[in-house]
């Protein structure tokens, strides 16, 4: 995917599930600063009676193929971090690929799939509201957002780790010379 950005805008891409933005920003701001790790935390539906990953192992194990959990699409990180969860516990959550991450949330908080790997920020209004569980956090270390809530090394998975990364890098545009009126373009 390409842009083409004038000497005031740059071009970013975001990879996020397959998103591309572009968007105008001022070419002096270094970004490198604001990297960010959004992790994609397994949330459940508060119908079945699983409070942490030791229970959703055990609830699973003794319901096998019953329990599905949604994502934003088929290859999304969310996606993957499900496959990862059940190659790494022996089980057999059944996948349910949504067209982006609001129609799965919206499936999740009517009951409709029983949990999603999603990023923190669309959730934790819901976990507040005690609407949705946060089983843990699938990031190396606890997001102030829920202190509260475990990682998943915590939780007694080591090695479970699953995040995207939002990255960028500005540069300052290269000056072309004198402009019409006699004067540098910065």
């Amino acid at each position: 995917m390409s842009a083409r950005a004038s000497r005031w805008m740059t071009a970013l891409l975001f990879v996020a599930t397959g998103v591309g933005v572009q968007i105008r920003h001022d070419p002096r701001f270094h970004a490198d600063r604001h990297r960010r790790r959004r992790a994609h935390d397994p949330v459940m539906h508060p119908s079945p009676p699983v409070k942490n990953v030791k229970e959703l192992i055990a609830f699973a194990n003794a319901r096998p193929g019953q329990l599905n959990y949604a994502t934003a699409g088929r290859g999304t990180n969310g996606h993957l971090a499900g496959e990862l969860l059940n190659s790494m516990t022996g089980l057999t959550l059944e996948h349910i690929a949504y067209k982006g991450a609001a129609p799965a949330l919206i499936d999740l908080l009517a009951g409709h799939v029983h949990m999603e790997f999603t990023a923190m920020p669309f959730v934790v209004p819901y976990v507040r509201a005690n609407r949705l569980r946060m089983l843990a956090q699938t990031g190396e270390k606890r997001s102030r957002a829920a202190a509260d809530v475990p990682t998943m090394r915590e939780a007694g998975l080591p090695g479970f780790l699953s995040f995207r990364r939002a990255t960028a890098s500005w540069r300052r545009p290269a000056r072309r010379g004198p402009s019409s009126t006699g004067s540098a373009t910065p």
